[in-house]
């Protein structure tokens, strides 16, 4: 039961991802400029895209009704499930919807699931070791 609370408590406290922090490896640029690594290229990330992913979640809160956190009360298979649908339905020249919108959304929200399911696995074993 005390490991269940620890959990608990651990969960409430603000994460940092690892690679985000201060104590990630300094770099050095062709200039000499000096920053922390950040293994990101999010200037890669196409943002017209990302606007459409935005467009999709605006309509579900504002018109739909869905909260924002809604997406975790569904399995991340379903969302897998969802997503696939989506794109058959692109496939099938199916214009009802914004269909790849909605399979990169529903994709997002399962890769979302999966990486906080690690993040507490990790946890979980920190708890374990710390508890010995």
């Amino acid at each position: 039961m005390r490991e269940l609370q620890e959990l608990t408590e651990a969960m409430r406290k603000p994460q940092t991802n690892k690679h985000l922090g201060n104590d990630a490896p300094p770099s050095v640029n062709e200039q000499g400029g000096k920053q922390h690594y950040r293994p990101y290229r999010m200037q890669a990330i196409p943002p017209k895209a990302i606007l459409e992913i935005g467009k999709v979640r605006y309509i579900g809160y504002n018109e739909l009704g869905y909260e924002d956190e809604n997406y975790k009360l569904i399995a991340k298979e379903e969302h897998v499930n969802r997503c696939l649908v989506h794109l058959f339905a692109w496939l099938s020249g199916d214009q009802s919807n914004e269909h790849l919108a909605h399979a990169c959304t529903r994709a997002l929200f399962a890769l979302e699931m999966e990486i906080e399911e690690k993040e507490l696995e990790e946890l979980k074993k920190e708890l374990e070791k710390h508890n010995g």
